[in-house]
């Protein structure tokens, strides 16, 4: 197993990994309906119990203990756990590396100590509570959390990886929407000051609206070539607020920046590819051409509408 698995948080990369679609139902096992389980978080709890021991199983690490499972889930959610979220991951971490040092000697797998697999089930409990609430996840049975988790290490699941999968992408996909319905309402002002501050930044003569929204401003006309979406380019840059307060700046460094036209922000990228070298503009970029719902770093709220002076120097051959 990787450990970037764990410390990553289990139910993200459970659903993450729904995306790889594993074969088909396995002889035996149905996939979840709406009337195996009484709610769609009892589905949702012992899909992700099943997913998370599946990946144990694959790496042949026997003994885990779905009674200790739960019983570090519930503590965590009390606030009576005897591991804080670091040293669950510490635990964990530690499991790995002896596992994974194991597994170079006898690659059938190796029998641990009950009282070793009995901490590392107690740590992965900590481990899916806390990441769980981190992301919002409300309503998880721990009790089917468990059951799932203890099925599929007996082989006894009842419903297959496939069902399990699909259990979690379809949640998955409903709380990101909720999630992101939650975050619009909470940054509903910076949207609105946003697009207000577009509103009137487009009437004045001098500043250009693209179709996508992004609006630019040309301070210096360049004559050189114009970057496609292979190219790199090399370009000072200084970013601020619509309050003007900055946030990043190649100018204040005095080092101008090298990077590839297809991974910068959206507004960028549509930009650069209609900019000159030699050419230095003011862009204004609405949040959904910028980082939209997501923050960047303790300036860059939620939803924020950026300014950019670029400076186009040269494309890097």
């Amino acid at each position: 197993m990787k450990l970037n698995w764990i410390i990553g948080g289990a139910l993200a990369l459970s659903i993450v990994s729904c995306s790889e679609k594993k074969g088909k139902e396995e002889s035996g096992k149905q996939a979840v309906t709406a009337s195996t389980f009484k709610t769609e978080m009892d589905s949702v709890s012992y899909a992700l119990g099943l997913n998370i021991a599946d990946n144990f199983v694959k790496q042949k690490i026997k003994g885990l203990n779905g009674n200790q499972l739960e019983k570090g889930f519930n503590d965590f959610v009390k606030g009576t756990t005897t591991l804080n979220a670091a040293q669950s991951l510490e635990v964990l971490q530690g499991f790995m590396m002896k596992h994974q040092g194991a597994m170079q000697v006898d690659t059938n797998g190796v029998a641990y100590e009950a009282s070793l697999m009995d901490s590392v089930s107690y740590a992965l409990g900590v481990n899916v509570s806390q990441t769980t609430k981190q992301q919002g996840v409300e309503g998880l049975e721990s009790a089917l959390l468990a059951e799932g988790f203890s099925d599929a290490i007996s082989g006894n699941s009842k419903m297959s990886e496939e069902g399990a999968l699909n259990v979690l992408q379809s949640f998955g996909q409903k709380q990101q929407a909720l999630l992101a319905e939650k975050s619009k309402l909470k940054f509903a002002s910076n949207i609105e000051e946003g697009e207000q501050f577009l509103l009137e930044n487009g009437k004045r003569p001098e500043v250009t609206t693209l179709p996508s929204g992004l609006q630019f401003e040309i301070i210096k006309v360049g004559k050189g070539e114009i970057p496609t979406i292979q190219s790199n380019v090399l370009a000072h840059y200084h970013g601020t607020l619509i309050d003007g307060t900055v946030f990043d700046s190649s100018v204040e460094r005095g080092e101008p920046a090298e990077f590839p036209v297809s991974q910068v922000i959206r507004g960028w990228t549509e930009a650069l590819q209609i900019m000159p070298v030699g050419s230095k503009w003011k862009l204004y970029i609405p949040q959904d051409l910028a980082y939209g719902p997501q923050a960047k770093g303790a300036v860059i709220k939620p939803y924020s509408t950026l300014i950019f002076d670029i400076e186009l120097l040269e494309i890097v051959k």
